[in-house]
């Protein structure tokens, strides 16, 4: 992962405390977080960082606490004084990923993340979204939920790729296929990628096929890789679009997924293909995942064919879960 070329995680992190203070001066931020000296100056000009935890009270004492604002993200987190348990939080996120693989993968030192994990210290601001971007694939619902990322500079590159890339896959469903495809062994050892290849898997016709490769190397989401493809940097789609555009994309996926759950077999790659699509890096939640589906299916159903359900909110959060490979640990 070359996060070298990602965002300014610090500049968005001033910008963030900035939108958050609003028009309270600094000192009155002082007053209520019981500083003596000009603190939200330090953090605005970067001079020191804000840690995780830190963050958390700030929001409160702006009068905008994370919770209930960010309970789409946290899911599993009841509560503000949780939340700055970065501990909990970030064994929620690791899932199966080793320390190790973790550390290595988003350059933190393997004693820091240690630490995080017991609680003998918290991360900072800046390296929270650091992860919630590459880890998680919420930075930009994160900054939407709490203001409005279009506010923040350093994320503009970031929501035009995402515009770009919701864009075409609202337009192609097989979009969210050709990309977990993309993760798969078969696709990884072809060297050299031939026109159609992806026309001939997924039913598209050619100019279909053109149309999404140009879209998915304009947004940032694929790159060449000699004479073939291979997945970028990127995070989760945003979420946005009307009931049927959601209806539209979720159910063509979720119908594609009910049969690989049953044939344990698609595209000759059998149940690691699933692994992919749903939890890459926890293969053991495969028979959770599957009986999810299987009942996610059902509802699907009557969620494409009756526009007058009573319960469009819950199966538009399920088929979310699924699609976007979100943990749903604790979803009765």
């Amino acid at each position: 992962m070359k996060i070298e070329k990602g965002p300014c995680f610090k500049k968005i992190s001033i910008d963030l405390l900035k939108l958050i203070r609003g028009k309270r001066s600094q000192q009155q931020m002082n007053d209520r977080l019981g500083h003596s000296f000009n603190q939200s100056y330090r953090w605005e000009k970067g001079i020191t960082k804000i840690s995780w935890p830190g963050f958390v009270e700030y929001c409160s004492a702006a009068g905008k606490p994370l919770l209930p604002t960010l309970a789409p993200i946290f899911t599993n987190i009841k509560s503000n004084k949780a939340l700055k348990d970065t501990g909990k939080l970030l064994k929620l996120w690791l899932g199966a990923m080793s320390i190790e693989n973790f550390s290595k993968r988003y350059a933190f030192p393997r004693k820091a993340v240690s630490k995080w994990l017991s609680g003998e210290s918290s991360p900072t601001l800046e390296q929270m979204l650091l992860i919630l971007h590459y880890h998680m694939g919420h930075l930009i619902k994160f900054c939407d939920l709490l203001g409005e990322a279009e506010k923040i500079s350093e994320l503009a590159p970031l929501i035009k790729n995402h515009q770009i890339r919701e864009s075409i896959t609202f337009k192609y469903p097989q979009v969210s296929f050709i990309l977990n495809y993309m993760h798969t062994s078969p696709f990884k050892h072809i060297a050299v990628y031939e026109r159609g290849h992806f026309a001939q898997i997924f039913g598209l016709e050619l100019e279909q096929e053109d149309e999404i490769i140009k879209a998915l190397l304009a947004s940032g989401t694929i790159e060449t890789a000699n004479k073939s493809y291979r997945m970028s940097q990127y995070d989760v789609f945003r979420i946005t679009g009307t009931p049927q555009d959601l209806k539209r994309r979720y159910g063509h996926y979720l119908k594609t997924q009910s049969k690989i759950v049953e044939n344990r077999n698609v595209f000759g790659t059998g149940s690691d293909y699933l692994y992919h699509m749903v939890f890459p890096s926890n293969p053991e939640k495969f028979q959770k995942v599957a009986e999810i589906l299987r009942n996610a299916s059902r509802e699907i159903s009557q969620y494409i064919g009756d526009d007058q359900t009573q319960d469009d909110n819950q199966a538009a959060w399920l088929l979310t879960c699924v699609a976007l490979q979100l943990d749903i640990d604790g979803h009765d």
